[in-house]
Parts: C-alpha cells; structure tokens; sequence
C-alpha cells in the first residue's frame, strides 16, 4: 500500500510540474534586470510598439511604453542606431538600421567595442541611445571598460543634438 502511495505521489508532482511549465508558457511575462521576482508581483501590460500585450512589472511598463514614444518620435527609419543598456527590445521600437555589431544585450563596452566602429566606418551611428537606468547599477556605472565607451562617446561622436528624459539620453548627428 506504501508503494501506492509513492507512485501517485510521483505522478501528482510530476503533472504538476508539466502543468505549471504549460501555464508559464500561456502567460508571457518579462522580467527586467536581474533581482529576485515572484508571480505574485504587480504586473501590467505594455500599451504600445513591439512589446504590447507583454506583462512587466508596474514599475517598467510606463517606462516602456514612454520609452516607445520617445524613440519613435526622435528617431527616423533612416538613422543608424546605437542602443547602449540592457533592453535591446528598444532596437525594435523603429526600422532603423542597428549600428553595433550585435543586438544581444551586453554589460561591457570596452576597447574592442569601440574598434568595431573603426573597422567598420559604414557602421558609425547617428544616433545613440543611452538607458540612463543601465549605469544606476553600480557594477555598470563602476565598470572600466563602460568609462572607455562613455569617454569614446564625450571626445569621438560628434553629436549635435541631445535629448534627455527621466529614462533615456538621446544624442543625435545631424
């Protein structure tokens, strides 16, 4: 009888194992940044651009959907876009073209980085977005290699334009 009851058991958490990946597949929810999180956060959905209809947390979605209304307002399909912070999601909020080598997300700008744009002239953007959240970690902001980026951008860009909100500086040629 002990048996039994062992199987069912085993049966009862495995299904429900299966059960809850089939539920966090129906629910499309996205995390921002790397701190602990339960289901039961407050979330709300994205309103607009690429990303509606995604549950965030409260906290992010006015974020987002202001975000969205910033870069669809300053910045033209025909631009070359740099997006510097970790919500590569934003390379999707216009048709402009992608200038760095990679939209994969990363936490270090370093030398290479900067080279890229040297070996690849074509590729200089006209426009550089900066997360301004992505340097209030410290381990960012504190980081060597990201120094080297924001100074490469200070002495090297030259940009005629600059827009800043609560979340995003914008710096655009002309």
């Amino acid at each position: 009888k002990m048996d039994t009851i062992w199987i069912y058991l085993s049966y009862t958490l495995i299904g429900l194992w299966f059960f809850g990946l089939l539920l966090s597949r129906l629910i499309l929810i996205r995390v921002s940044g790397c701190f602990p999180t339960t289901i039961l956060a407050d979330m709300e959905r994205i309103e607009d651009g690429p990303g509606k209809g995604i549950y965030v947390l409260s906290e992010y979605s006015q974020i987002f959907n202001e975000n969205y209304q910033v870069i669809k307002k300053q910045v033209s399909d025909s631009d070359k876009v740099l997006y510097i912070g970790a919500e590569t999601l934003y390379y999707m909020y216009t048709k402009a073209e992608i200038a760095g080598a990679s939209v994969q997300g990363t936490a270090s700008f370093n030398q290479m980085f900067i080279d890229y744009f040297t070996v690849n002239p074509d590729k200089m953007p006209d426009v550089i977005i900066i997360d301004l959240h992505f340097f209030d970690d410290p381990s960012y902001s504190y980081s060597f290699s990201n120094q080297i980026l924001l100074q490469w951008i200070e002495t090297e860009f030259e940009y005629t334009e600059e827009i800043e909100t609560l979340n995003l500086r914008i710096l655009q040629k002309n």
